[in-house]
């Protein structure tokens, strides 16, 4: 079933200081001047530009990343289409791997990492589908400017995460492959109930981020019943799948719609008459 177009953004939830917008023309600039770099919705050259904090080469080696990363998987992004088949394909690979994705005034995302499957991700049809299923997701994330001004929030399940779990070349390849230059700001991590190999995955996530973001990380280790995971799956697995197939649903709509209307102060007259997208 088509979506209905969603409600326009409020505007405080798209503005821009004048440093930030600053930073996003200068950028939009510098792109439109090299032939080798493709022109982007504004709403990208902000996401890149904001994560950079106007450090111009920064952003640019973002973009640039970005694009090479849409060549090499195959990625189409402006077909909303497109990127429904993709997460629906990234749900079947990855059953149960993500448990929930909010987005309000704060963007909540929640992974059972013991329902990662490296194993599945063998050929490169199943690389294209966890890679540009996990971009897509990504994008969702941050919809709007002041979402990603402020952050997201990760909580990651650890508990009965095993050796099955864990592949270090899988592992890196995903990171250096897309996480390592993709604009998505990270305000919060909790680790929920970090066994061994859950705290190897903690330590080793800080060594690739680095220094370069201030987030608050935190663990819990305390003794539960049953499966804490087990609250995002009812009332059954099947009704609740679906529940997260309708927000993803919605969200991905309402993010390409900021996608297609975001414009620059000042370059609000480009804007085409282009309809909000539908997704079936």
């Amino acid at each position: 079933m088509a979506q209905p177009p969603p409600p326009p953004a409020p505007p405080d939830k798209m503005s821009l200081t004048q440093q930030e917008l600053d930073w996003c023309l200068a950028l939009k600039q510098a792109v439109l001047e090299d032939d080798e770099l493709e022109e982007r919705p504004d709403l990208d050259y902000a996401h890149c530009a904001l994560m950079a904090r106007g450090n111009l080469s920064e952003a640019l080696h973002r973009f640039r990343s970005l694009q090479e990363f849409r060549s090499e998987y195959q990625i189409h992004d402006d077909d909303p289409l497109e990127a429904w088949e993709l997460l629906q394909q990234f749900f079947e690979q990855q059953p149960w791997f993500i448990l929930d994705v909010n987005v309000g005034d704060e963007t909540v995302f929640v992974q059972d990492f013991s329902r990662l499957d490296p194993k599945a991700v063998d050929l490169p049809r199943d690389w294209r589908v966890f890679m540009g299923g996990f971009y897509y997701l990504l994008r969702i994330l941050q919809p709007n400017i002041d979402i990603m001004r402020k952050g997201i929030v990760v909580i990651a399940e650890l508990a009965n995460m095993g050796w099955k779990n864990f592949d270090i070349e899988f592992m890196n390849r995903h990171h250096y492959h897309l996480m390592a230059f993709y604009p998505i700001q990270i305000k919060e991590v909790t680790f929920m109930h970090a066994s061994t190999i859950g705290s190897m995955l903690h330590s080793m996530l800080k060594r690739l981020r680095g220094n370069r973001d201030e987030i608050l990380v935190g663990c819990q280790f305390e003794q539960w019943e049953g499966e804490w995971s087990d609250m995002f799956k009812t009332p059954s697995p099947e009704l609740a799948q679906q529940r997260l197939n309708d927000k993803i649903k919605r969200y991905l709509v309402h993010q390409y719609h900021n996608n297609i209307t975001f414009r620059f102060p000042g370059e609000e007259a480009l804007m085409d008459s282009t309809p909000p997208p539908q997704v079936s």
